[in-house]
């Protein structure tokens, strides 16, 4: 039965990623023949997610932790071209991430109603902590951190809980840092560049995922 859940989750995964960069005009699909970049970067996120998602069915989730890891794939994935794009996160996905939450402690409840409060407690501390530390970054570094980011670290704390969102925070600034120093020794950033954070996120819970941390 969990390889079922799974298999949906690889079709809702590539295909709601391409209808959100169809929709926010991210990647012209009649175009595609013609730009080799956006094509490559198709293929590669295709690959990506099946390997990510094949790599996961060999371990062992309940049903509610595989609808999780379903909806913030798909919410980093969506966001990370969207946000490289244009730099912004769209609240109308943030949105939906958080109602298909809802929806999730509806599940969580129905399975191991003992374990309720606790899961739940751990996803509102996973939020405050989430949102609270990248908010009070955002108030001190005016143009480092958008309340898009702001918005979309705190959804995926709710979603995940603290630990998670901790281990994928600590390996998007890994990654971030490795990538701020690489541009800056080849002179292509300097301290008004704008980043979009999302990709790096992505990035992190990629990483997360094959060091099987979340």
């Amino acid at each position: 039965m969990n390889y079922i859940f799974w298999v949906i989750g690889i079709i809702l995964s590539i295909l709601g990623s391409w209808y959100v960069w169809s929709k926010y005009d991210v990647v012209k699909w009649n175009q595609l023949k013609d730009n080799k970049k956006k094509l490559a970067f198709v293929i590669i996120t295709t690959i990506i997610t099946l390997a990510l998602f094949i790599l996961s069915m060999t371990r062992e989730y309940d049903y509610a932790d595989i609808i999780k890891t379903i909806i913030t794939y798909l919410l980093l994935l969506s966001l990370s071209a969207v946000d490289y794009k244009y730099h912004i996160i769209p609240n109308r996905i943030i949105g939906m991430a958080i109602l298909s939450r809802v929806i999730i402690f509806g599940i969580e409840y129905y399975l191991d109603p003992s374990q309720f409060v606790a899961v739940f407690v751990d996803c509102a501390i996973g939020f405050i902590i989430g949102f609270g530390i990248l908010f009070i970054v955002s108030l001190v570094c005016k143009q480092g951190i958008g309340m898009g980011d702001v918005k979309l670290v705190g959804t995926l704390g709710l979603i995940q809980g603290i630990i998670s969102v901790y281990n994928i925070m600590f390996y998007s600034l890994f990654v971030l840092i490795i990538y701020i120093v690489i541009m800056w020794i080849m002179k292509k950033v300097n301290k008004n560049t704008q980043i979009p954070f999302a990709p790096f996120l992505y990035m992190g819970y990629v990483i997360t995922i094959l060091f099987n941390i979340v």
